[in-house]
């Protein structure tokens, strides 16, 4: 899960694991990790990154503003996924996340699932 990009690498380097320099944190909020980082810094990572990046004496290109992008398909199709959720090679999975489409959510935790069900429907499409 996503909890462990964080812990993993603060527990290697509290073993002293060789090469580990453990977790840095950016953002503005505290987050339960803080304790278990090795450096922790409350600022915008936009803001971090350029100044890293100035420091490094990088050239970095702006991003291309999400406006000037095309929208992003919301029909996903030739998905290496079997009907149950499971990666699977040969398999090709269509993914509709168009407005008012169904979803079957899997391998969602049991009290999820106890609370809310297993189904969902799609009701923002980032094309919208």
């Amino acid at each position: 899960n996503a909890d462990r990009v964080a812990v993993e690498p603060a527990q290697r380097a509290q073993r002293r694991a060789e090469g580990v320099l453990g977790t840095v944190i950016v953002t503005l909020q505290q987050t339960q990790y803080d304790k278990l980082s090795s450096l922790r810094i409350f600022a915008k990572i936009d803001t971090v990154m350029e100044r890293l990046a100035t420091e490094l004496k990088l050239s970095c290109s702006l991003a291309t503003p999400a406006s000037a992008r095309a929208p992003p398909s919301t029909l996903l199709s030739g998905l290496p996924y079997g009907p149950d959720g499971r990666r699977k090679a040969g398999a090709s999975l269509t993914l509709d996340l168009r407005v008012g489409s169904r979803c079957r959510i899997v391998n969602q935790p049991k009290w999820d699932c106890e609370r809310h069900g297993n189904l969902c429907v799609v009701v923002e499409s980032p094309d919208a």
